[in-house]
């Protein structure tokens, strides 16, 4: 079976959220190799879409090497 987990970062937790993150996994159950990811982001200035000002707190308390891949695009 392969299996595929896709996940995104937002700067609100509402549907019209402005996305700065966007990731994928593949998994293929049939082999024992790690499985493929790849993620994009986006610049937060140019994102379109909600600002929360309490996600933007959230996103202030993370690590900073998360912070880091997130808002600056690594």
């Amino acid at each position: 079976m392969i299996r595929m987990m896709f996940d995104i970062e937002t700067l609100a937790t509402v549907p019209t959220a402005a996305i700065i993150g966007i990731a994928v996994v593949i998994r293929d159950d049939r082999k024992l190799e790690l499985p493929a990811a790849r993620s994009w982001f986006i610049d937060p200035d140019l994102a379109l879409g909600a600002r929360d000002p309490e996600t933007i707190r959230w996103w202030n308390d993370q690590d900073p090497r998360v912070k880091s891949i997130v808002f600056g695009g690594n």
